[in-house]
């Protein structure tokens, strides 16, 4: 008895196993993380600690159906929506992707979603690790507001280092219809 049952336990597992497949959350809107609106901008502090904080600005040079593009300072980037998140044809990589891929492959490191902290659950956070380079990223994305914060961490130590910071100060969006 004890052996059919260790039998018939080993076909579910197997037949299990064979039909899992990545679940991808359908309600995922990436254009909502990370919004390309004409007349957008974003001012950011950047700085780290108590050092004072300058000001670096980001706007939408132009926007189209599936994306758009964005000057960040002097470069400019060309985004694309995807149904699961948001490509950098520049950088020829995803930014963000939906959350419940939880992890995705970069050109020199990897991206994962991480805990965003934020108890309203409309942020999502995404870790990119680039071993070689000695860093890693959190960039945090809110849901109608796009790249809230990003931080830049050294991976030495347990938890590595702040080396630097940049936080949302403003979001402005004007209307040109």
């Amino acid at each position: 008895m004890k052996k059919l049952l260790v039998f018939l336990f080993l076909i579910v597992f197997a037949g299990c196993a064979g039909t899992q497949k990545k679940s991808v959350d359908e309600k995922f809107d990436a254009a909502s993380y990370f919004p390309i609106e004409d007349g957008c901008s974003w001012i950011y502090l950047v700085g780290k600690g108590g050092a004072k904080k300058t000001q670096y600005i980001v706007k939408v040079v132009s926007k189209a159906e599936n994306g758009g593009m964005i000057a960040w300072g002097v470069k400019t980037y060309s985004y694309i929506y995807k149904k699961d998140g948001v490509y950098n044809t520049v950088e020829d990589s995803y930014i963000l992707k939906n959350p419940s891929l939880k992890k995705w492959d970069l050109k020199n490191g990897i991206a994962e979603i991480v805990e965003s902290h934020d108890l309203s659950g409309n942020v999502i956070a995404v870790k990119e690790t680039y071993p070689h380079k000695g860093f890693y990223t959190i960039s945090h994305y809110k849901k109608y507001k796009g790249l809230i914060k990003f931080e830049v961490y050294s991976l030495k130590g347990d938890n590595g280092s702040l080396i630097e910071k940049m936080e949302l100060g403003e979001h402005l969006c004007s209307d040109i219809d």
